[in-house]
């Protein structure tokens, strides 16, 4: 059990990731991409693969410090980490890089300092400026939320301060909304983990109603196989109200996916997300599983006697926040 892949505790960069030789070679496109159309802003301090990988683990370093869920009075919400895992030519991250070189051209730096307390000020202003840069493309909108008639109105007020909180809005008009909010749904708490995308045996796997500041990566042979990137993004989810209301001790937006619904209400089933058994069974090569467990099942059989599901990693992160 020791070498089980866990949910992080800090929701730093994950290092693994992002020196892996596949994301370097991602990152090779990306610096060709800057050089290309951010030029203006590049040419006198030119990137490399590796200057990249460095200079994105400290910008999400960065916002753990002093926008992660044990920063004080935090100015803003945390970029989505979603937007980070885009290493396309021309996606998210490679206008995060833009954003960043040209905020840094137009301050007239000489290098970036993203780990001197002395830069903090300036250099969460240059975050803001980011995030300003990706709405004004339309790479990244903040949740829009239309709430059903049917949600109680002591959860409507409470999520709406969140809402608020968080940067995002409340719409009247359901054609409006990027969110449709339902009320509390009883949601599958045996389901534990699923797998978000891979390259080669390693998976970046996200632990179900938790942030994704904290997802893992390492090794993981699920049943069904994530892609090697990161799904689209669906233009409209509807939610349980849940998914705001447990978001309150995380500076970010959880992850729609752990809270879906269909659109009359029923809780959506997932294909990828696993119970802790079949999880620790994912992190076994398929030639030693044992014969008879090679197929998932399909309906997620009652957690044994000192097993994980989600109830126990929930109690777990509650005891974790005590102490920090």
């Amino acid at each position: 059990m020791s070498g089980t892949l866990e949910p992080r505790e800090k929701g730093g960069p994950i290092q693994k990731f992002w020196e892996d030789s596949s994301t370097t070679s991602q990152l090779e496109t990306i610096k060709t991409w800057l050089m290309k159309n951010a030029k203006k802003h590049v040419s006198a301090d030119p990137p490399t693969a590796k200057s990249l990988s460095q200079l994105i683990q400290q910008f999400i370093q960065m916002q753990e410090d002093f926008l992660g869920k044990g920063s004080k009075n935090p100015p803003f919400t945390r970029l989505p980490l979603y937007l980070f895992y885009d290493l396309s030519p021309g996606g998210t991250l490679s206008h995060i890089f833009s954003g960043m070189y040209k905020y840094k051209s137009e301050q007239g730096w000489r290098r970036f300092d993203l780990q001197s307390p002395s830069r903090k000020d300036a250099n969460l202003q240059m975050c803001q400026k980011v995030e300003e840069f990706l709405k004004a493309q339309k790479l990244f909108v903040p949740p829009s939320c239309f709430f059903k008639k049917n949600v109680k109105d002591a959860d409507k007020e409470k999520a709406k301060e969140i809402i608020k909180k968080k940067g995002g809005s409340v719409v009247d008009d359901e054609e409006d909304a990027t969110h449709i909010i339902h009320p509390k749904v009883e949601l599958n708490m045996d389901l534990y983990a699923r797998p978000v995308f891979k390259r080669g045996d390693k998976c970046l796997v996200h632990f179900l109603m938790m942030p994704d500041s904290q997802d893992n990566w390492g090794t993981c042979y699920p049943e069904n196989d994530p892609s090697e990137d990161p799904e689209e993004r669906e233009e409209i989810y509807h939610v349980s109200v849940d998914w705001l209301l447990e978001s309150t001790p995380y500076n970010e937006w959880l992850n729609e996916e752990d809270y879906q619904l269909e659109e009359n209400g029923k809780v959506k089933v997932s294909d990828t997300a696993m119970t802790y058994d079949e999880f620790i069974a994912s992190e076994e090569k398929p030639d030693k599983k044992k014969k008879g467990n090679s197929k998932r099942k399909r309906s997620p059989s009652p957690q044994p006697k000192g097993k994980k599901g989600r109830k126990g990693k929930k109690s777990k992160m509650k005891e974790m926040m005590k102490k920090t």
